[in-house]
This record gives C-alpha cells, sequence and structure tokens, in this order.
C-alpha cells in the first residue's frame, strides 16, 4: 500500500541518528544484479578471456578452450579440440572472425564456418594486457629470444611489425600504449610516472612528468589517461587532470576502463567491477576470480568475462543490497523515508538505517520476548512504527518504545485510514490506533467471521478492504460485504493506486474494487503472486515465484523480469514491495538480497530483436539435408524443408517470439512461439516466399519482416503439360480414326508451309543477289571515269574504298536485316563513292536524334535503294548546278522508327519525260518484294511512301519515306 511521509520525520530522523547509530558500518554490501553463464550452459570452460559483438549482432567469447559464439540462447564453440587458449577476438574488414593465441592467429568464417591459420610462431608470443584499446587488427607482442615487445599489425593474414620504441622496455608489465593512427603518435607511459608521445618515425614529440596511468580511452575528441589518482585529458601539447578520485585506485596492475553511455567511467581491476558516477566509485560486482574483458553491446548491456565464466548485467537496472550476517539473516521489511534513505528490518531483528548506499545500525529497546521484524512498517509525521511478531515498535526523534499490543504475529500491512486514524494488525486481529499508537477499535477473525488476515487497505470513502485466507470483504459504518470464491482466496497484497482503487494480489488472480464491489483484472495459470503494488502512472507491479511482471493497467500489455534479463535467480518475500518518491521499487526476498528498481526505466527498455535467418535445408528423406540458397529451384524430391533462424536479444533472450508464412502454402501468419527452427514435409511444387518477423513480447519491439524465395520444382506427372498429354492421350483413343485422319492433314498443311518457309527464304537470297549487279554496275561506272578523267592517285583512292565497300556488300548478302548503325555506316561509303564520282557537286547529311537506339534493325539495302534512286533520278540531272543535297532523316515514332531520304533534284515528273534518266525502278521493285514478304509473317507492317516536294508551284525534289517498326522480326516462321 502507499506510505505517506511527512518531511518533518525524515529530517528529525536524520538529526538524531547520531544519538541512535551504533556502528558507522554494517555488513550490507551492494551490487547489480546479473546472469552468469557457465559450463553449464554450454561454455566449453569458465575461463574466459575475452567477449565481442560482430556486425551481425553475435557475441563471441574467447576461452582456455575454444572460441564460441553466442546468440543470446546457444554456444556454439570453434576449436574446442585444439586445447589452445584463445586470448582476443575481432572481426576484420571482409566479416570474417579474427582469433588471437598466444603465438597464432586463425581466421573463421562465420557463413562457412571454415577455419584458416593465417599465422604461427612460438618464438612470438601475444600480450593480453599491453593491447588493450589497440586499433583493429594491431597487438602488441613479443620476442621471447630478445625479450623485445613490439607493435605488429595482421594485413592481408600476414603479420608484420610495424613500430618498436626502446621506451617499451621501461614500460610496467601491465601498462598498455595508445596507438594513434590518424595523427601517426603513440602515447607510451612509463614506469617512472611519465607519458612520451612518439611519432611513428620514433622520434619523443613531447614528455609529461607524473604522469603516471595505466590505460587509455576516447571519449568524443578527447583522449582519456587512466591512472591511479584520476583521469588525464592528453594531446600533444598538454596533459590536464580531468577527474581526481576521492581516492587512489588500489593498483595499476591489471585493469580495464570503459565508459557508459552517459560518459560514466567503469574500471574493472583483478578482482571487482566499479563505477565512477557524481564524484564517488559505485560497486557493480566484487569477489570475483580473476575478472578480464569488459564491453557494452549493441543494446547497452554490460558483459563481464571471468575464470567463472561470463556475466551479463544487462542494463545495470536492478542494484543489489545484501545483508551479509552469518546466520542467514533477511530482510522482511522496508521503509522508504525520501530519496535514497530509509530503513531495512530483518528477521533477526536488526534494524538498519541507508543513506545513499551507506548503512547503518540502529539500536533499539529489546522486548522481552524478542523482536523478529514482519512486514511493512509505516511512517506517520514524526513517528515510525515497525511491525514485528510479536508487537509494534514506535520511534519518535530519539527515544523508542513498544505499544504493548495484545500478542499477536504483525504481519498486516499497515495503512491510513484518515488523516487522525491508521490500522495495523495480525493474523487474528485488525486494531485501529491514532497517531500517538492509541487503540481506538479492533476487529477479531471472529467478528468478521473470517481465517487469517493478510492483508489490508482503505479507500478515499473510509471503506476498509481486508484480504486473508477466506478471501476479500469490506467494511464501514452500515455493512459488511464479502467476496469469497475460488478466484479471491489467500488474497495476501494489496495497494491503492493514485485513483483510490484497491487492487488485491489472490495467488494467481488480480482484483480491483469498483465502488462497493470488486471486479477481476486478470489471471496467471501456474504462478502465486508474491506482491502488488501500484505506480503513478498506470501500472501494476507484480512479483511473483517466477517472476516480476510490469503490466500496463489500460493496455493489459506485461512485460516480464527474471533470471534471464534482469533479476537475481531469488524468490520474492511477501508483501516487501514498496517504493519512494522517486520512483524506486524496493523488494526483499527470501534470501539476504534487497532488490532496487525502477519500472518507468526498466518499461521503456524496447530491445527489437536482430533477425537473420541462419539456414535454410532441403531433403527427401529427412536424413541428408542439403543447404538451400535464395532463389534456388529444387527437385521435386527434395519437397521436406527445415529452417533455422536467430532474433538476437540479449537483454531479455526468453521473450523473443517469432511468426512466419509460406506464401505459397500459408498464407496466414503463425501464432508467435520460442521455437526458431521450421521444419516442412511434403510441399508441394510452386513458387514460395518465407516471411519471418520476430519481437520481444510486445508490438513495439517488432523487426522489420525478413524475407527468403525458393522454389520447388514439379516431378513430371505434376506439370500442366503432362497433365494436357494425357487428356490428349485419352481423346487420341477415344477419337480414334478421326484423330489420325486429322493428324495427317495437319502434317501435309506442315508440309506445305515449311515448303514455303524454305521456297520464301531462296526468293530473297535471290532478290539480294540480283541487286549486286545493279548497284555494282553504277560504281563500276564511277571508277572508269575517274581512270579516265582523274589523276591516278585519286582512282586509286576510289578503288580503295570500292574495295571496301564491295567486300561489305558481299559479306551482307546472307543477311535478312542489319542495324541502323551497321545501315548508316554502309551507306555514308556508297555516299562517298558517288560524291567522287559526280567531283562533289552534291553533298549529303544524316541526322540521327541522340535517343534513336541503333540497334534497331532493318532490311537489308533499304537506305542504299532510296540513295541510289535519288541520285541517279534526282540529282544527276542538275549535277552541272551547285547546290545539290542529299538529306537522311531518323525520326522515332511510338514503337516504330520513321526513315526519311530526301533530295532536292528534279523531281519524279521531270524524269518520266526524259528518257534518257527514266527509272526502271528495278532497285525499288527488289526492295519492295522483300518487304512484301517480311510483311506477310508480321502482324506489324513495314510502310513506304513517296512524296513529291514542290516550292513555289515547281518541282523540289523527292521524299523517300519508311516506317519500320522497332521489334520487326525477319525471320521467315509462321505463327
Amino acid at each position: 500500500m502507499k506510505q505517506i511521509y511527512s518531511p518533518l520525520i525524515i529530517l528529525l530522523l536524520i538529526v538524531n541518528c547520531k544519538f541512535s547509530i551504533v556502528n558507522s558500518q554494517t555488513t550490507v554490501t551492494s551490487g547489480y544484479a546479473y546472469r552468469r553463464y557457465t559450463t553449464q550452459d554450454g561454455l566449453p570452460t569458465n575461463m574466459v578471456e575475452n567477449v565481442f559483438q560482430d556486425s551481425r549482432g553475435f557475441l563471441w567469447f574467447a576461452t582456455e578452450h575454444g572460441v564460441s559464439r553466442f546468440d543470446g540462447k546457444h554456444f556454439k564453440t570453434y576449436m574446442a579440440n585444439k586445447s589452445l587458449p584463445i586470448n582476443k577476438i575481432e572481426e576484420n574488414e571482409q566479416g570474417e572472425i579474427v582469433i588471437y593465441g598466444y603465438y597464432f592467429i586463425n581466421v573463421l568464417n562465420p557463413e562457412t564456418e571454415t577455419l584458416r591459420q593465417t599465422f604461427r610462431d612460438r618464438n612470438l608470443n601475444y600480450l593480453v594486457h599491453c593491447s588493450s584499446g589497440l586499433p583493429r587488427g594491431y597487438s602488441i607482442l613479443t620476442k621471447r629470444d630478445i625479450s623485445k615487445n613490439a607493435v605488429f599489425h595482421l594485413e592481408a593474414d600476414t603479420l608484420r611489425e610495424v613500430f618498436y620504441h626502446p621506451l617499451f622496455d621501461r614500460m610496467y608489465e601491465d601498462q598498455s600504449i595508445y596507438y594513434d593512427t590518424e595523427n601517426r603518435l603513440v602515447y607510451i607511459p612509463t614506469e617512472d610516472g611519465k607519458l612520451h608521445i612518439v611519432d611513428f618515425g620514433g622520434n619523443i614529440k613531447q614528455t609529461f612528468n607524473n604522469v603516471a596511468v595505466s590505460r587509455f580511452l576516447k571519449n568524443g575528441n578527447e583522449l582519456w589517461a587512466v591512472g591511479l589518482e584520476g583521469i588525464w585529458t592528453v594531446s600533444l601539447q598538454r596533459a590536464t587532470q580531468k577527474i581526481r578520485f576521492p581516492q587512489k585506485l588500489s593498483t595499476l596492475d591489471d585493469i580495464e576502463v570503459l565508459l557508459d553511455t552517459d560518459g560514466n567511467l567503469l574500471i574493472r581491476d583483478y578482482k571487482s567491477v566499479s563505477r565512477f558516477q557524481d564524484g564517488r566509485f559505485e560497486t557493480i560486482i566484487d569477489g570475483i576470480n580473476i575478472p578480464r574483458n569488459l564491453m557494452f553491446d549493441a543494446e547497452g548491456n554490460l558483459w563481464l568475462v571471468s575464470r567463472q565464466g561470463i556475466y551479463n548485467f544487462f542494463h545495470l537496472d536492478v542494484k543489489i543490497y545484501k545483508v551479509n550476517e552469518k546466520n542467514g539473516d533477511i530482510v522482511e521489511s522496508i521503509l522508504p523515508t525520501g530519496k535514497n534513505t530509509g530503513y531495512f528490518a530483518t528477521a533477526n531483528g536488526k534494524l538498519i538505517y541507508y543513506q545513499n548506499d551507506t548503512f547503518s545500525d540502529i539500536a533499539y529497546p529489546k522486548h522481552p520476548k524478542g523482536a523478529a521484524f514482519s512486514n511493512r512498517s509505516i511512517a506517520i509525521d514524526d513517528k515510525i512504527y515497525f511491525t514485528t511478531y510479536q508487537d509494534v515498535l514506535k520511534w519518535q526523534g530519539d527515544r523508542f518504545s513498544w505499544l504493548n499490543l495484545p500478542p499477536d504475529i504483525y504481519h498486516i500491512a499497515s495503512c491510513r485510514l484518515d488523516a487522525d486514524k491508521w490500522i495495523v494488525g495480525g493474523w487474528n486481529t485488525l486494531f485501529v490506533l491514532d497517531n500517538e499508537g492509541r487503540v481506538l477499535n479492533s476487529m477479531s477473525q471472529r467478528q468478521l467471521n473470517r481465517n487469517t488476515f493478510y492483508t489490508v487497505a482503505a479507500d478515499d470513502v473510509q471503506n476498509i478492504w481486508i484480504g486473508g485466507h477466506s478471501g476479500i470483504c469490506r467494511i464501514n459504518q452500515r455493512d459488511t460485504l464479502y467476496f469469497f470464491n475460488d478466484s479471491t482466496m489467500n488474497a495476501e497484497s494489496v495497494d491503492k493506486d493514485k485513483n483510490g482503487v484497491i487492487w488485491f494480489g489472490c495467488e494467481g488472480n488480480i482484483h480491483h474494487t469498483n465502488g462497493d464491489t470488486i471486479r477481476h483484472f486478470m489471471s496467471f495459470d501456474s504462478d502465486v503472486l508474491f506482491n502488488l503494488c501500484c505506480t503513478d502512472y498506470g501500472q501494476l507491479i507484480v512479483s511473483s515465484s517466477k517472476d516480476l511482471k510490469i503490466i500496463d493497467i489500460a493496455t493489459k500489455q506485461i512485460r516480464t523480469y527474471d533470471y534471464s534479463n534482469a533479476l537475481p535467480d531469488c524468490e520474492p518475500s511477501w508483501n516487501t514491495m514498496t517504493h519512494d518518491e522517486s520512483g524506486n521499487f524496493y523488494l526483499a526476498t527470501q534470501s539476504p538480497m534487497v532488490l532496487k528498481f525502477n519500472p518507468e526505466v526498466l518499461a521503456s527498455r524496447k530491445n527489437t530483436p536482430r533477425l537473420q535467418i541462419e539456414k535454410i535445408e532441403s531433403s527427401a528423406n529427412n536424413v541428408d539435408w542439403k543447404q538451400v540458397n535464395e532463389f534456388e529451384k529444387l527437385n521435386y524430391r527434395n519437397k521436406n524443408l527445415k529452417i533455422s533462424f536467430v532474433g538476437l536479444c540479449f537483454s531479455n533472450p526468453n521473450a523473443v517470439r517469432y511468426r512466419y508464412r509460406l506464401l505459397g502454402y500459408q498464407d496466414e501468419w503463425s501464432e508467435p512461439a520460442a521455437e526458431n527452427e521450421l521444419t516442412f514435409n511434403n510441399l508441394p511444387a510452386g513458387n514460395y516466399e518465407l516471411q519471418l518477423t520476430a519481437d520481444c513480447g510486445s508490438d513495439d519491439t517488432q523487426t522489420p519482416i525478413v524475407s527468403y524465395h525458393f522454389s520447388l520444382m514439379p516431378a513430371f506427372w505434376q506439370t500442366a503439360w503432362f497433365l494436357t498429354l494425357c487428356i490428349v492421350l485419352l481423346m487420341a483413343a477415344s477419337a480414334g480414326l478421326a484423330l489420325y485422319i486429322q493428324h495427317r492433314k495437319n502434317h501435309a498443311l506442315l508440309e506445305h508451309l515449311e515448303t514455303e518457309r524454305e521456297l520464301n527464304d531462296l526468293r530473297i537470297r535471290s532478290i539480294r543477289l540480283r541487286a549486286i549487279p545493279h548497284f555494282n554496275f553504277n560504281v563500276m561506272a564511277t571508277i572508269e571515269y575517274y581512270i579516265a578523267n582523274r589523276p591516278k592517285e585519286e582512282a586509286m583512292r576510289l578503288l580503295n574504298i570500292y574495295s571496301n565497300f564491295t567486300y561489305e556488300t558481299l559479306r551482307r548478302v546472307e543477311n535478312a536485316s542489319n542495324t541502323l548503325g551497321e545501315e548508316l555506316e554502309y551507306i555514308r561509303m556508297y555516299l562517298e563513292l558517288e560524291k567522287i564520282r559526280y567531283v562533289d557537286k552534291f553533298d549529303f547529311r544524316i541526322d540521327v536524334p541522340d535517343d534513336v537506339d541503333p540497334g534497331v534493325r532493318l532490311p537489308n539495302m533499304l537506305l542504299h535503294t532510296y540513295c541510289e534512286n535519288a541520285i541517279k533520278h534526282g540529282l544527276s540531272p542538275k549535277m552541272e548546278n551547285s547546290g545539290n543535297l542529299l538529306l537522311i532523316h531518323i525520326i522515332p515514332h511510338d514503337d516504330k522508327l520513321k526513315i526519311c531520304v530526301e533530295d532536292n533534284g528534279v523531281g519524279r515528273k521531270y524524269a518520266q519525260e526524259h528518257p534518257n534518266i527514266r527509272s526502271t525502278k528495278y532497285g525499288l521493285n527488289i526492295l519492295n518484294r522483300q518487304i512484301e514478304i517480311y510483311n506477310h509473317f508480321n502482324k506489324q507492317k513495314i510502310i513506304q511512301s513517296i512524296e513529291d516536294l514542290e516550292e513555289n508551284g515547281n518541282a523540289a525534289g523527292t521524299r523517300f519515306s519508311v516506317e519500320v517498326p522497332q521489334k520487326f522480326n525477319y525471320e521467315l516462321t509462321y505463327h
């Protein structure tokens, strides 16, 4: 139930503690909750040297007997049979795991799980502590034969010495250097308390006296050096002490330093881990057998490896106070009185005052029958009342007194009834007292017809709610109501929320008041509730025999905490949970431990798993499995599938749940489950997509969907063509002779079509061969003219061009089509020949836009035919005049390519009127026949047109145009 604290009592108690404290120190120690992993969890040995997290999120541990990979639940060990101690693990740029031993380096490919050795030399010895904090790939090794330490670098599987300085010989054995690759400087501390800065050339650039340090770490842009007395910030220009420790460290031998996310320094020495925060050291854990490496993982969990296994302190969210008394004392009652102040009352009668983790025993008069403190003390104004199993102890100012109540076991949680009255009780009787502790009224089991009182609370209208073995009852001045059924029995914990609603924990059920009645809220099968408390932000905190639950009242969403993610492995005590004004909750356990935690901080940790598909395998017999790659097509026999995956979450590994669906087989998402392996047997043929997602118990921690595609090919008897064949065969058996006759007809038709295709192909070849002499005659006439009328050199140049032109003509004669680029190259040669023939009395221009695809195919000799006609019948009659021009335009139009050949010659009418230049249309007829045959085999057709050009009513030339589909087919096959 909620406590009401008076500032006056807190002040008086602090002032008067000097009269009541019998020991300035008591046997209470503090630390943080952790989970420990040992060989019982799968480690090859408890002797662990190093921890590392790779880029995929897996944790790797270097041990005395191999290297282990950890996914939050399972360890997988490599090199376990080598018996070679592993000292350090890191990841190279290729994502491989680099494993350092004393005198060897191995590299593990985590995907193929293959191991290779890159270095082995027994004359070299890896120095674990001196290599702390060096960049990736760098380490310090000593040469055994000459006792020389040097910096080595692993480069492409080769270990190379990169730096040595005589100052290394003046270092303590466990001092480490800082190797600054960016500025090419080395920071070297020596045993005489000096810090030297040396460049990569070995020149000493700076020396600082009285800077005795052992470890270095980078904090943003600052380089910190840690020594016995504090922390220095160091640069090439100065060394300044940034932090002075309140007391010196005990040693600089074998320490490690680390910064948390808030910039606080963590120090690991030879037996403990401490955090320097708010100007003082705080113990995280003590008494460890040879702790080694510290690391924060990507989720913010703190890991420590040691010779006693692996410790995960999670986010340092749960603090532990331990009463270290030899007779096994435990805390029965916790009473916070302010921020980080309050009292522990123990089963052995010890009363302990705490303030900022400093604990002191309080002396008080013993009860004649002995004093064993029980659950729930209460502070009222300037007084504190401590319940015991004999009586109630009152402390006011500096004076203790007993209330001398009738003998009973006063374990009932105390509560305020109003400003002037409060309630306390035992198993048999409840007493209403005034603020001075005087009895005003009492209620017994017999009066209330109840068996054994467990707890009591009062609502805002002074209704008294009593929980006990026989359920719940409500008492006021008018009447008494009883609520007794299977779900209200053993109502052993109670609290009141900020809205005045009373909440009860009854074994595995939670109820709350609703006016004068109660309502059931939630049940937990196979679980018993030990404590129930309300927060000021709409949550219930419930501790049970299994775990701690934070329940959102509005949504009923539950976050669970146990040994796997936050709490120590111990059972809570009954009715001991309480909280202070800062929102910190305290929970006593049935061991010497008290837990302190802030549920708002715990609930704010929303760790989304890192989901990965580890392996997909297929099998024909569920015995022999073969790995499947994404998008692979599987044989129909391999219809059994096994899928392994993992959702990495080290903060709460047991809360990780998976949902999946196999599209093509199962379109609905599965229910959340903790299993991370799936098996599908006898999958039908088809295309599949495995979709997988994970969360940590709540929707706001769900991962993005991970997909994996594969196909299972059908057996031949499952294919559509096989079924079609069966139908055809059935029809053949039924139709008999009719189908045979039809088959013969079809066969004859196919032979006819094939014969026609062959004839058309021969016809096309013949047309092309007939076209060659036609344009060769014109070219040879040009060469004849040059030999007779031009210098020998020009005739030879023309003959060379003609030779190339003839070669290209003969080479392409078999082609049904050429690309646009090839046609343009060919026509340029032809037009150059014609220009030489006509002594450059005409010119040509080819316009091709940048967005035209030169790979579009055109009928063979298309451009040549048009250009030849334009020159011979259009331009040649005007060759005595200048300004003669031939234009070729290439125009993309939708899915077609439009080609225009235009001349500014005499026009078609003039050519028809003059027999000497009249066109025989022989070349055009060849081209037209070729296009006619191709059009017969295509849905889209090649379209030609001829246009007479005019200017001021007079003939101004001719334009040949053709539109060619860009996907035109030149293969003579029927569709």
